[in-house]
């Protein structure tokens, strides 16, 4: 390991505890408040769009930015920026085509729609599906501000000892405070990110020769990597295109990349339980506007950010360039920003710009624990084990608490495995290939069988499900196979142009009630609840 490290002053230590602690209190206030459900999971719909719209920026914007922006500018160049450009089809979809199709559909959660489409079975497999989308997508955010501490304080024996601590005290707000607690902490979250980030930027900047100046003046730098694989025989036409697909980052790659993540806001249950707790549907818009400016922000600050890491490692004494920097920090990457952190950051800033990592983290974290939490209780639990119908429909008083601290009991189980799988984070890739080539891929997938729902009639139970695991092992094959060189930006896509082919190819013209009472454009005909 590297002698690089912070000695952390008690200011800096004073504002990461004092940050941990005021999560906590939320958590237990909140406790008070959660006698049903309806208000564990949904705060009773209650949530006026301003809160929904900062928590939810929060819960998509995690830690793993922090780390995995920065390192992606130097791995891959200016290219990441366009990533942002998803907003230019993500806005109008999710106004006109989602959220007033959950308005409607009127559930806690959003798997109940796949069980009035296709059948119970499709329910329980997307359930399924979605707790290893979002138990890998926990562990990694719960593994970024790990690595950013360990790594600055130069301790990397810290990392397994501090992924448990983080993981316990998360899971414990989450599991007394539901999500409202959740909601609040988050969007106290979302401003100690940005300003966290705003110090970040303004502290690099200034070490860097020229200022903003010199910053701008590479914004359009190529990546160190962002090349062809090496190994492809080039010598024919199939070896040229094979060769343009193993390149990370190309632009019609970022397109359809673009489409991908309509995944995520069409079946993700942190998204769509954040959106159900506003009061109106014109809340749940209005929310997803500060959603939407929220996020550009962030990403292009943190392209900024990454931009002027560059130029500091380029140009500083002590560093003398890429070549100089040790070896444990050249081999990944990640631990780039960390390490510059233990360099240049002064007292104080330290301290602040930590609990801002941890505030990335903790946001995606909480609403992926609650999520989870919500999905083995209303689709497992509740379906499956006590036979119940959705929703809450003559219980008692007393059985909606009884429920209530059953869910607890799962959040903490959730918590668990979350922190397990966090343990082998490092051992799957960059933050990059991890984010793009497998959670990308899980929202993908799970994008195709929700089309196939919506927009299709011939899709059925078996082509969907069929669809789906093909869509995985394609996945699993581009990723983990050695010698498919294919470029990280191409697995999503490949996921989820198979899940669509075969669930619409081995499909029926015969659909059943599911698919004429339950697609998108009928289930617009029904009124809102509100």
């Amino acid at each position: 390991m590297s002698s690089t490290s912070i000695n952390l002053h008690p200011v800096d230590i004073a504002i990461v505890v004092a940050y941990m602690a005021i999560l906590v209190a939320v958590g237990i206030y909140h406790s008070r408040r959660q006698d049903s459900l309806l208000d564990f999971f949904l705060a009773h719909k209650s949530m006026t769009w301003i809160p929904v719209g900062i928590s939810l920026m929060a819960a998509l914007n995690s830690g793993l930015d922090y780390l995995n922006t920065p390192s992606a500018v130097i791995r891959l160049g200016w290219l990441i920026i366009l990533l942002n450009g998803s907003w230019l089809v993500l806005y109008p979809y999710m106004v006109r085509i989602v959220l007033p199709m959950y308005r409607r559909l009127n559930v806690i959660s959003v798997y109940e729609y796949l069980g009035l489409r296709f059948g119970e079975g499709m329910r329980t497999f997307a359930a399924g599906l979605f707790f290893c989308w979002r138990l890998s997508w926990m562990a990694t955010a719960l593994f970024v501000p790990c690595l950013a501490i360990t790594t600055a304080v130069g301790r990397e024996e810290w990392l397994v000892p501090m992924i448990i601590v983080l993981g316990a005290i998360v899971t414990f707000y989450t599991m007394m405070g539901g999500i409202k607690a959740v909601i609040w902490n988050d969007v106290s979250q979302f401003f100690l990110m940005m300003v966290g980030l705003v110090v970040t930027l303004v502290i690099v900047i200034s070490r860097v020769d020229g200022g903003i100046t010199a910053v701008f003046g590479e914004m359009f730098t190529e990546g160190l990597e962002n090349v062809p694989h090496p190994a492809i025989d080039t010598s024919t036409w199939w070896g040229k295109v094979w060769s343009y697909f193993s390149i990370d980052l190309v632009i019609p790659g970022i397109v359809f990349a673009w489409f991908c993540r309509l995944g995520g806001f069409t079946s993700d249950q942190v998204m769509i339980q954040r959106f159900s707790t506003a009061k109106t549907l014109r809340h749940a818009q209005r929310s997803f506007l500060i959603t939407a400016v929220a996020d550009i922000l962030w990403m292009v600050l943190l392209f900024v950010v990454g931009v002027a890491l560059v130029c500091y490692l380029k140009g500083d004494a002590v560093f003398s360039g890429w070549d100089a920097l040790p070896d444990w920090v050249r081999g990944n990457t990640d631990r780039i920003f960390p390490h510059v952190m233990a360099e240049i950051f002064p007292v104080g800033v330290t301290g602040l710009v930590l609990a801002a990592i941890l505030a990335a983290s903790l946001s995606s974290v909480d609403s992926a624990i609650n999520s989870l939490t919500t999905i083995g209780m209303v689709d497992f639990y509740r379906r499956l084990y006590l036979g119940l119908p959705d929703g809450e429909q003559g219980e008692s008083r007393a059985e909606q608490r009884r429920q209530v601290w059953i869910s607890r009991g799962l959040n903490i189980l959730v918590g668990v495995a979350g922190i397990t799988l966090s343990c082998f984070v490092e051992n799957m890739g960059t933050l990059f290939d991890v984010g793009t080539k497998i959670l990308g891929s899980f929202a993908a997938i799970m994008l195709g069988i929700f089309w196939l729902g919506m927009f299709t009639k011939r899709a059925t139970l078996l082509s969907t499900m069929v669809g789906a695991m093909v869509g995985v092992a394609i996945m699993l094959v581009l990723t983990f196979v050695e010698g498919t060189s294919i470029g990280a930006i191409w697995v999503a896509p490949a996921a989820l142009l198979a899940t669509l082919v075969f669930g619409v190819i081995l499909g029926t013209s015969n659909p059943g009630e599911g698919g004429t009472q339950w697609n998108w454009w009928a289930i617009m005909q029904k009124p809102l609840p509100d």
